[in-house]
């Protein structure tokens, strides 16, 4: 559906579908460009080269130090790849709604700083880098020529996986060989000054214990006894979980168990994706019972074996197709695991839900931005604009004695242009208390 804002332009259901990608906002083609409308009779091309060079330069100043200079090398999304091409293979998408978002939203915490000619130059060089011809032709401002150029995917390098699977059960079955640790040994976590049982050590989220060991005195004398070289490239943030004297991290596929003090190896698990994701990060495990519990940038969350890293099951949680990953490290308590995704920038309708520690079935969800799809409730829409966010990407804490679970919620989106979306916006910017058993809210503050 095309409808018309304020501003007399056309709007269409998808114009804040990519916001995460800032300007990036996908054009993203990959190897192979994408195909446009075709220009008009006479005309060739769809901008000319004379405005690419110029947003070269312009991106190169105002972008690259995220996006990174080859537009897919930076600390933010991509512009190109399979994730793009994924999430652009959507009827109505156009370059007035690239346009819009980019003169709207970037550069990130200075819009308005460059013109929309300027803005005009940097999204003809996004075009040439993904594949567009340049012409005698150029990209105007003018919104009904802007909304005339539709781009549809045809990557054929990607491959085609089929459905990705809803359940994979482990070849050895769902009983994990390792033990512990128990529910009694996870409440008691903060009195434990051995083990790190949890991603913020403990479920108040204290991060800290109270040791002696390292000094004013000594700490200049400290010196490294051995390091574990994951072997894979692409970011780092995972909270390490030590049991027992067994170190557990992650990377985006990869999950490893090593001696905690000799750095020697037990065993390592690398995921193969099933379906296309985004591949950001992965913030680390949570364990229980003898299994190890992470989720995956391509929405399925995963148990392991705690003895020998074997795979117990997989279940596909979050949905890809919209935008929602995972990334934030997974809570378990009792036979629960509780997680949600991230990239409220992608307006995500977001969530946070509880699956059986068994077999991964769901067991509640809470919607953590009630109206943002309809425009109801706090979630006033009077421009029709897409709106979502409120993804989870922190640990979660909790008071095991009321079973009451404390859940940070992230930004609305669109998020820096906060005056196209009036009203209180629930449950964004705010800490969620839930009842851990169902799911049910007990209060919130936002902040």
């Amino acid at each position: 559906m095309i409808a018309h804002n304020q501003r007399g332009g056309a709007v269409s259901e998808a114009r804040f579908l990519g916001l995460a990608v800032s300007l990036t906002v996908a054009l993203a083609v990959c190897s192979s460009p994408a195909r446009a409308q075709a220009p008009g009779v006479g005309d060739t091309g769809y901008f000319t080269a004379a405005q690419a060079a110029r947003g070269s330069d312009i991106y190169t100043a105002q972008c690259a130090s995220c996006h990174g200079a080859a537009l897919d090398d930076g600390s933010a999304p991509p512009l190109t790849g399979e994730y793009f091409v994924q999430s652009w293979e959507r009827p109505g998408v156009t370059l007035d709604d690239l346009f819009f978002i980019m003169r709207t939203t970037m550069p990130e915490g200075g819009v308005g700083t460059i013109s929309d000619e300027q803005h005009l130059d940097v999204l003809a060089y996004l075009l040439e880098r993904n594949g567009y011809p340049a012409g005698n032709r150029a990209l105007t401002a003018e919104a009904t020529a802007l909304s005339a150029v539709t781009i549809e995917s045809r990557l054929a390098s990607v491959p085609d996986r089929g459905a990705a699977p809803t359940f994979i059960r482990g070849e050895r079955g769902l009983a994990p060989l390792g033990r512990g640790p128990t529910q009694a040994e996870l409440n008691a976590a903060h009195e434990n000054s051995r083990d790190w049982l949890y991603h913020t050590h403990d479920y108040s989220g204290r991060r800290y214990v109270d040791l002696a060991q390292i000094t004013d005195a000594n700490v200049a004398d400290l010196a490294p006894v051995c390091t574990f070289d994951m072997g894979v490239p692409g970011p780092f943030q995972s909270g390490p979980i030590v049991h027992d004297g067994v170190m557990y991290v992650t990377s985006i596929f990869l999950t490893v168990a090593f001696d905690a003090a000799t750095c020697q190896l037990h065993w390592r698990h690398e995921w193969q994706p099933q379906q296309r994701g985004l591949g950001l990060n992965n913030r680390g495990v949570a364990i229980k019972d003898g299994r190890v519990v992470r989720a995956t940038s391509d929405g399925y969350l995963i148990a392991l074996d705690a003895a020998d890293g074997e795979l117990l099951w997989a279940r596909k949680a979050a949905d890809v197709t919209v935008g929602e990953t995972f990334t934030m490290p997974p809570f378990i308590y009792d036979d629960l695991i509780v997680i949600g995704p991230a990239l409220s920038e992608f307006a995500i309708e977001g969530w946070v839900g509880a699956f059986s520690l068994e077999n991964g079935e769901p067991v509640w969800r809470f919607n953590t931005v009630p109206g943002a799809k309809d425009g109801t409730g706090t979630w006033p829409n009077p421009n029709n604009i897409v709106f979502g966010g409120g993804a989870v990407w922190t640990p979660l804490s909790f008071d095991p004695e009321s079973e009451e679970l404390y859940v940070p919620v992230t930004n609305p989106a669109p998020d820096f242009p906060a005056e196209l979306r009036p009203g209180a916006n629930l449950y964004t910017n705010s800490i969620v208390a839930l009842d851990v058993r169902t799911g049910d809210i007990r209060w919130y503050d936002q902040l």
